[in-house]
């Protein structure tokens, strides 16, 4: 009866790693294609998450945005409040509605096509990235592209002053 059991324990544990494979596989899709920008990071602050999304705004392709630090990617006038979204994310607090700004300019060596490359403006919200074990194990940022938006106040702002 022992050699029942553990098989039937067997195949309930393969049919559950089956299902948690199909869902990381379904999660990781949807990252992907989604229609908004999303990135993530690791416990040092470099980027392990880029959707398509993202890439499109800045043009920074995936393989060249993998492993960057996220703070070298950031407008220095935003780089305090990414840093506390940051920080945040990695003490396992949730942030919401801060503004950003990607200037990959200060990356064009880092980059196959720097005539690629746009600045994307952003509000995002940052969620910690938690292990089984309940580790974070780093930080996923989703958004909503700003940069039209962004465009037009900073016209305004310059019409203002003519």
């Amino acid at each position: 009866s022992f050699m029942v059991l553990a098989t039937v324990a067997s195949g309930n544990l393969h049919e559950m790693y089956k299902t948690t494979e199909a869902l990381a596989a379904d999660l990781s899709r949807l990252i992907r294609m989604a229609n908004v920008p999303i990135f993530g990071i690791d416990v040092n602050g470099k980027i392990n998450t880029w959707n398509a999304k993202i890439e499109e705004l800045t043009g920074i392709p995936l393989q060249d945005a993998m492993n960057l630090p996220l703070l070298s990617l950031i407008h220095d006038s935003d780089k305090e409040k990414v840093r506390r979204a940051v920080q945040g994310a990695l003490d396992n607090r949730e942030t919401s509605s801060t503004e950003l700004t990607i200037d990959p300019k200060s990356i064009t060596g880092a980059v196959a096509d720097p005539t690629r490359l746009h600045t994307a403006t952003l509000v995002s919200a940052a969620t910690p990235f938690v292990k089984c074990s309940g580790e974070v194990s780093g930080a996923v940022f989703i958004g909503c592209d700003l940069t039209e938006v962004s465009y037009y106040r900073d016209s305004e702002a310059h019409k203002s002053q003519l």
